[in-house]
């Protein structure tokens, strides 16, 4: 098993525990559907050791991704809608059937998530898709290098939603460097990027030390995550910045009885919207 593999399986179904906690915030009616009893057990567990405002954190940005791209594709309708390290996300069910949706990740994860989609759409807990799924190491350049022709069947000629979320502080500058030219390479102008990024600084953060000792409490590799800059990330060559914001922020934006006022208990994230020239 790869170190992507690794890195990205367990906190697939944190991400889908957190936005199953917070529907009303998510708007991810399906995220519970993703969830078992030990991902349940797992999910409580972090949650209350390591970051007890995770569940806000990634609620919220599931909440922000939901609206733009959903805003997009309505203007867009024919683009398409790539999610690449996509995990159990449900943002294909949560978002109108005619488009194409196409979904990247490791091959285990994309194994488990097909089955799983198969098994909940024959007891009609999930609604029909046009979902294309292509698995892919992306720690591996040639894998990135292969993914460029299959996408851009879908994007050589009409305009794309590319999304990068909980993806590139798991990968290698050098992987996180391949995906920006990837999305260069396949995206026309107009298309949009978004992208989670870590801030500098989040591994001084109290919740990162507790992350830490999380993990070495259960004998499990910590993950040499990376950090970007903001600014780095908001002048990606070809690109133009459309909106740049954090959890405190959307916290406000979408009007939260209590909105979070600390970066101290969520790992600190900037989102980052980009338009190509």
């Amino acid at each position: 098993m790869t170190k992507y593999s690794k890195k990205t399986k367990d906190t697939a179904f944190w991400m889908a525990g957190c936005r199953a906690e917070l529907v009303e915030l998510s708007k991810d009616i399906y995220a519970e559907h993703w969830l078992n009893d030990a991902s349940r057990v797992k999910h409580k567990e972090y949650t209350t050791k390591v970051s007890p405002t995770e569940n806000i954190a990634l609620s919220l940005r599931n909440r922000f991704f939901l609206e733009e791209i959903t805003t997009y594709l309505a203007q867009n309708p024919r683009a398409a809608f790539i999610n690449m390290g996509s995990g159990f996300s449900s943002y294909p069910f949560l978002m109108p059937e005619d488009n194409v949706y196409i979904e990247i990740d490791h091959p285990d994860n994309i194994k488990k998530k097909k089955e799983k989609i198969r098994q909940l759409q024959k007891k009609g807990l999930l609604p029909r898709r046009n979902i294309k799924f292509y698995s892919a190491n992306l720690e591996e350049s040639s894998q990135i290098e292969s993914l460029i022709p299959t996408l851009k069947q879908y994007t050589k000629r009409e305009k794309s939603f590319l999304l990068y979320e909980g993806l590139i502080y798991y990968l290698s500058e050098q992987s996180a460097e391949r995906l920006f030219n990837l999305a260069t390479e396949i995206q026309t102008p107009k298309s949009r990027l978004g992208i989670v990024s870590w801030n500098p600084g989040t591994f001084d953060y109290p919740v990162y030390k507790r992350f830490e000792e999380f993990m070495k409490q259960r004998s499990n590799e910590i993950p040499k995550f990376i950090c970007h800059d903001p600014d780095s990330i908001a002048n990606l060559p070809d690109y133009n910045l459309l909106q740049q914001t954090d959890y405190i922020e959307l916290s406000n934006r979408f009007r939260m009885t209590k909105p979070l006022t600390s970066k101290e208990d969520v790992f600190w994230e900037t989102l980052t919207i980009l338009e190509k020239n």
